[in-house]
C-alpha cells in the first residue's frame, strides 16, 4: 500500500517497473524462485519473513521479528537449508536495560510536555508508549501519515494511535501531554516552544537521537545538541529502546526449532553484534556463511 501510494504520485525508484502485492502464505514466483511470504510481528507494521525455494535450496529470510512465527504454521517453515536472520543483543551495547514503565519519573510530571521520539514507522512502540501514559496523546504529521497507509486489517492493533490528535507544533492543552514524533520533527517543535512554560522532557526510542545525545558534550554545536545537553544536565532526557533488535533469544529458539529436522543449518547474519555466540550455542549445528560473521 505504501509503495502503491508513492508510485501513484511520483516514482522515486526509476528501476521499478511494477509494484505488486502479496498475501500471507500465498506463494509467488520470481524467475526460478518460489517465494512464500510469512507475516511476522515487528514494531514496524506489516512486516514479513520469506521462505525462498530455488533448486534444492530452501532459504528463510527473517532479519527482524518479535514473535515465534515458526510455531504458528510449522508446515511453512520446514526443511530450511539456510536462515538469514538478525542477531542483535537483547540489551543494546552500553544500555542499562531501562524500559518504558509508569514509574519513570518523567511520566509523573503533572506539568510535563513529553516528546516520545522514534522513527515514525515504529507504530507498535508508540502504541506501547501511549498505553503506559495517562495524559493526553498526540502524533506528529509524519507518524499520522504512516498510520494512514496501514492496511485496514491492522487498524485494530493501534487503537490509541488512531484516537490521537495530530500535533502541528502550535499550542496544546494544559496538563500532561505526550507527542510521538521523529528526530527531525522534535527539532522543529523545540524551536517553537518559547511561549510554553511547561517542563519539556524527551524520551528517545531513536538510535540516531540517542547517539547525538551521548555526543552532545562540547560547546559550539547546533541548537538541537545544546538543547539535548541541557535536558541531560537537568535529568529530562531518557533512552528507552523497544525494538525488535533485542533478538538473541528468539533467534536461538528459531534455530533450535529448525535443527529438529536438520543436523546442520547454514546461517547468514544481518544486524550482527556477536554472531560467534551462535556457534558457541549450537556447536557444529550452525555454520556461519557470510562476511558479517568473520
Amino acid at each position: 500500500k505504501l509503495l502503491e501510494d508513492r508510485f501513484g504520485r511520483v516514482s522515486v525508484h526509476g528501476n521499478v517497473e511494477h509494484a505488486g502485492t502479496f498475501e500471507h502464505a500465498a506463494p509467488f514466483q520470481i524467475e526460478d524462485c518460489l517465494i512464500v511470504p510469512v507475516r511476522v510481528s515487528h514494531n514496524i507494521p506489516d512486516s514479513w519473513a520469506f521462505v525462498v525455494e530455488c533448486g534444492d535450496i530452501r532459504l528463510l529470510y527473517a532479519p527482524e521479528f518479535m514473535d515465534r512465527f515458526w510455531l504458528k504454521e510449522p508446515e511453512l517453515i520446514k526443511d530450511i537449508d539456510i536462515a538469514a536472520v538478525g542477531y542483535m543483543p537483547d540489551v543494546p551495547p552500553g544500555r542499562d536495560g531501562a524500559s518504558f514503565k509508569k514509574d519513570i519519573a518523567l511520566l509523573r510530571r503533572s506539568d510535563c510536555l513529553l516528546f516520545y521520539v522514534t522513527p515514525g514507522e515504529n507504530l507498535e512502540s508508540i502504541e506501547n508508549c501511549f498505553r503506559e501514559y495517562e495524559g493526553l496523546t498526540f502524533v506528529s504529521p509524519y507518524v499520522a501519515s504512516v498510520l494512514d497507509v496501514v492496511p485496514d486489517r491492522m487498524r485494530g492493533e493501534f487503537p490509541l494511535l488512531g484516537a490521537s490528535a495530530v500535533f502541528e507544533g502550535g499550542s496544546v492543552p494544559r496538563g500532561p501531554c505526550v507527542v510521538a514524533c521523529t528526530c527531525t520533527e522534535v527539532a522543529g517543535y523545540v524551536e517553537r516552544l518559547g511561549g510554553d512554560d511547561r517542563a519539556v522532557c524527551v524520551v528517545s526510542n531513536d538510535f540516531g537521537l540517542s547517539t547525538l545525545a551521548r555526543r552532545a558534550e562540547r560547546e559550539g554545536e547546533g541548537s538541537l545538541e545544546r538543547f539535548l545537553r541541557s535536558l541531560k544536565r537537568e535529568g529530562r532526557f531518557l533512552d528507552v529502546f523497544q525494538s525488535a533488535h533485542g533478538s538473541r533469544g528468539l533467534v536461538r529458539e528459531l534455530l533450535a526449532h529448525l535443527l529438529l529436522s536438520r543436523s546442520c543449518i547454514r546461517v547468514m547474519v544481518s544486524h550482527v553484534a556477536d554472531a560467534a555466540s551462535l556457534r558457541g550455542a549450537f556447536q557444529e549445528g550452525v555454520q556461519l556463511v557470510d562476511e558479517f560473521c568473520a
